[in-house]
């Protein structure tokens, strides 16, 4: 199944977090993902089993040099990414009042 994923990472204790955060999206993509990253946010995407081993191995990594905490939403019905989900734009949309 494919999944697409939102996380934020907060690292906690440290004078210049952004090295954290460039190190958690560097072990992102050596696990083969490609991360988008926000200002508030990285998205993710790929396959299940795939995209969490990827994340764990990136938070276990940052982990090691700093507290950290990450949000994680995930979800398989990203009709952007998953191909069996039909587009709402696409779709006919019917309200009752």
């Amino acid at each position: 199944m494919n999944i697409q994923a939102e996380l934020s990472l907060y690292p906690l204790r440290k004078k210049h977090i952004g090295e954290v955060i460039v190190r958690f999206t560097e072990e992102l993509r050596t696990g083969g993902l490609k991360p988008e990253t926000g200002a508030m946010s990285t998205v993710v995407q790929g396959e299940c089993r795939k995209v969490f081993a990827t994340v764990q191995q990136a938070f276990e990594a940052c982990g090691r040099e700093a507290g950290i905490v990450l949000v994680l939403k995930a979800g398989n019905a990203c009709s952007d990414f998953v191909p069996h989900i039909e587009k709402r734009s696409n779709r006919r949309r019917r309200h009752s009042l």
